[in-house]
C-alpha cells in the first residue's frame, strides 16, 4: 500500500518541482545529474570549521 501511494504522488511532486522552477528545463537538468551529497555529521573538518567560524565555517557571520 505504501509503495502504491509513493508510485502516486512522484508524478505530483515532479508537476510542483516543474511548476515552482518555471518550467525551465536546464535547472531540471542539472538537479537530476547532480550526485547525492554524503551525510555532514562526523566528518574530519567538522569541529575546526564550527570552531573557527572566521575561518569560513558554518557559523561565519555576513556583514
Amino acid at each position: 500500500m505504501v509503495e502504491r501511494l509513493a508510485r502516486q504522488l512522484r508524478p505530483v511532486g515532479a508537476a510542483l518541482a516543474w511548476r515552482a522552477l518555471g518550467f525551465r528545463r536546464l535547472f531540471i537538468l542539472a538537479l537530476c545529474h547532480n550526485d547525492l551529497p554524503d551525510p555532514m555529521h562526523g566528518k574530519a573538518g567538522q569541529k575546526e570549521e564550527l570552531d573557527h567560524p572566521e575561518r569560513g565555517g558554518l557559523r561565519a557571520t555576513t556583514e
